[in-house]
């Protein structure tokens, strides 16, 4: 592994697009910079051995340096949701312009709608959501909080439970794997 310069050397590791904290996810991508050129099925049969039982690793590419990360799509489940109120909801927001929600955290504005490329809702109440990777960065929590604008109940739900589905590029229908 490649470590920086400098007086505390730290490995060079980049998490691209990393989910945001209690989110779930099956597609984290990481790109780790190495001291000298080795073989990708090597690279993953040492951090495989290196790594606690439960991690699992699907891939191992040598990058270009030209990954597209544009686009996540996610699952979003709020327990207890009706189904038709937060198809209402979700219908109401993708018919938006513009869909500004406060992020208290940071203490600022954020406006949702431009980041979503699909959004929509099963007979279950199902999320199934598509949104850009850019910045500012919508997450999942954020396009919750805009659906509450229609759906107001959902601020006395049990909180959303989110899980990413993949992420790479968005091809108008769905995402394309980076490699």
């Amino acid at each position: 592994m490649a470590f920086s310069s400098g007086f505390s050397p730290h490995p060079r590791i980049s998490y691209l697009n990393a989910a945001p904290t209690g989110a779930a996810s099956e597609a984290e991508y990481v790109e780790i910079a190495l001291a000298q050129r080795i073989d990708p099925e090597s690279l993953m049969q040492g951090l495989k051995r290196a790594l606690p039982d439960g991690f699992a690793l699907l891939a191992a590419h040598e990058s270009d340096g030209e990954i597209q990360m544009s686009a996540s799509r996610w699952q979003c489940r709020v327990p207890d949701a009706d189904p038709v109120k937060l198809r209402e909801a979700a219908k109401a927001l993708w018919e938006q312009v513009e869909t500004v929600v406060r992020r208290e955290e940071k203490n600022r504005d954020v406006n949702v709608r431009p980041a979503i490329l699909k959004l929509d809702v099963s007979a279950d109440g199902l999320i199934d959501l598509i949104s850009v990777v850019d910045s500012p960065l919508v997450r999942p929590d954020d396009v919750m909080k805009a659906l509450a604008i229609w759906y107001p109940e959902l601020r006395e739900l049990p909180p959303a439970v989110f899980i990413r589905l993949s992420q790479g590029s968005f091809d108008g229908t769905g995402i394309v794997d980076p490699f």
